[in-house]
């Protein structure tokens, strides 16, 4: 709005000096006797109306924008671009909070990049940091656009999939792995074969949280690499169900 308000006033600034600027040339390319002071009184008025306005738009527009700027810094990962662990729990939130009254199912995803640290020892930590970047993209190319991904530690990453049961979240799950599994990464003159483990928890109830969910999806994470890696785990080894409604 502050943006629409201040382009407003630069556009009107404009229009107004070109009618400014006709009147003024106009006895002197033409015979006409028409006296403009009056409107020339009236564009004088309008311009300092309109350089009052930009004055107090300005100031609050960039307070506005380093005020975005400063939150997208705190909520957000530096090296891949998506929410960092703290920005993931606040929109995650709001998000389940949507969806619980409209009834809906929420799926969280837990990934984690397998023998990340051997990428690490072997080609370096800038090999690792463009393997998170590489994995954070694969993982975006399969999103919606109110799914949200998240970077919530070194190598591991989580997703909170609106409106996806658990399976529907473990098929969305399985093309990642597959998409990863089927592509190297090329850097530096290597080619890196990656894979990830994944675990998935699911909620259609008003008392789960996001914690919750998001522990549910860990141990299944540590089930799949358990089982071997490279592989999605929507049950736990004990029980399919948990309390508040968490599958």
């Amino acid at each position: 709005m502050q943006q629409k308000i201040l382009s407003g006033c630069f556009i009107s600034h404009c229009l107004i000096m070109y009618i400014q600027a006709f009147m003024l040339l106009a006895p002197l390319v033409s015979n006409s006797a028409t006296d403009y002071s009056l409107w020339l009184q009236i564009i004088l008025v309008s311009h300092v109306i309109l350089a009052t306005a930009t004055a107090l738009v300005l100031p609050f527009l960039l307070f506005v924008n380093i005020e975005e700027n400063l939150q997208r810094l705190v909520n957000h990962d530096v090296l891949t671009r998506l929410l960092n662990r703290r920005g993931f729990f606040m929109q995650g939130e709001k998000l389940l909070k949507q969806g619980v009254a409209y009834q809906q199912s929420f799926s969280i995803v837990m990934i984690d990049i397998d023998y990340f640290k051997s990428v690490n020892d072997k080609y370096g930590h800038s090999t690792g940091d463009t393997a998170i970047k590489w994995i954070a993209q694969h993982i975006m190319a399969q999103l919606n656009d109110n799914d949200i991904a998240a970077r919530i530690g070194g190598e591991e990453f989580a997703l909170l999939l609106p409106d996806q049961s658990l399976n529907q979240a473990q098929v969305t799950a399985q093309k990642l792995c597959d998409a990863i599994r089927g592509h190297s990464l090329r850097f530096k003159g290597n080619t890196i074969n990656l894979s990830i483990s994944v675990g998935i928890s699911s909620s259609y109830d008003a008392n789960a949280s996001i914690k919750t969910l998001l522990d549910q999806a860990d141990k299944r994470l540590y089930i799949a690499k358990a089982k071997g890696r490279d592989q999605v785990v929507i049950s736990d080894q004990q029980t399919d169900h948990v309390a508040n409604g968490v599958m």
